[in-house]
């Protein structure tokens, strides 16, 4: 997309690049709600959505209870034949595709992360999976997956997650789940997102809305209103009034 731009000269360009979407489940969420429409978000489409959720920031006051509920749901989750109208998670766009997540998968874990589900593969099928442990520098932390995986984080201070996560590259999209406004505003505040969805997840999206992200997201926004106003060229008509001599 950079490349792009920089050839197109002087022509308006709007750039959605895609990125890393997290969940911040806040001390106060209502988290056992959260965990379908979580990993819904997660693996519809075998995460091959730009906004689908990669990572999960779990408060440590029932992360543990959190990672056994969400291992319970997961068996719960249809994969298989994308001709099946109940199928959550089909095969991958291509081989290549699922190869290079596999690989990722390999890194994590021989850089210390645990697969708690799934992370095998059937030639472009890759089960859905679920990570945690995993270091803050690697690919599946950094990089946008694109695949069925979701990573999901242990955390004391929300104020070290925002910190975290707009150090990163990415910014388009981010959920938090919580019953206090003073906390969602907060979030909305401090976090370097193009869009943040409060006690939903970051794979919400609406034609109507303002769509695009920060940083290395893109430039820009889509959405009907918004991305006709960008490729728009505003014009001046100034009227000087006649007035009779003095």
């Amino acid at each position: 997309g950079w490349p792009l731009k920089k050839i197109s000269n002087a022509k308006q360009v709007l750039l959605e690049l895609g990125g890393n979407a997290s969940v911040i489940l806040a001390p106060d969420a209502a988290w056992q709600a959260a965990i379908p429409r979580i990993l819904w978000g997660a693996f519809m489409y075998a995460g091959q959505v730009c906004i689908s959720v990669q990572q999960v920031w779990v408060h440590e006051s029932f992360y543990d209870d959190c990672l056994v509920a969400m291992q319970a749901a997961m068996s719960t989750i249809p994969v298989g034949d994308p001709h099946d109208i109940g199928t959550l998670v089909p095969p991958m766009i291509d081989e290549a595709a699922a190869q290079r997540v596999e690989q990722w998968l390999q890194i994590a874990c021989v850089a210390g992360a645990k697969i708690l589900v799934g992370g095998k593969r059937q030639g472009r099928l890759l089960e859905p999976s679920i990570l945690i442990n995993l270091p803050p520098d690697l690919p599946l932390s950094c990089e946008e997956v694109f695949g069925p995986v979701l990573v999901v984080h242990r955390y004391r201070d929300m104020q070290q997650v925002y910190q975290t996560l707009n150090q990163g590259r990415y910014g388009l999209h981010a959920g938090i789940y919580t019953q206090q406004l003073s906390i969602a505003f907060e979030a909305y505040e401090r976090l370097a997102m193009g869009s943040v969805m409060v006690n939903e997840i970051p794979t919400f999206r609406l034609d109507s809305m303002p769509y695009g992200g920060t940083k290395d997201s893109g430039m820009g926004r889509e959405g009907l209103r918004y991305a006709m106003a960008a490729y728009c060229e505003h014009k001046n008509l100034v009227i000087q009034p006649q007035f009779p001599p003095l």
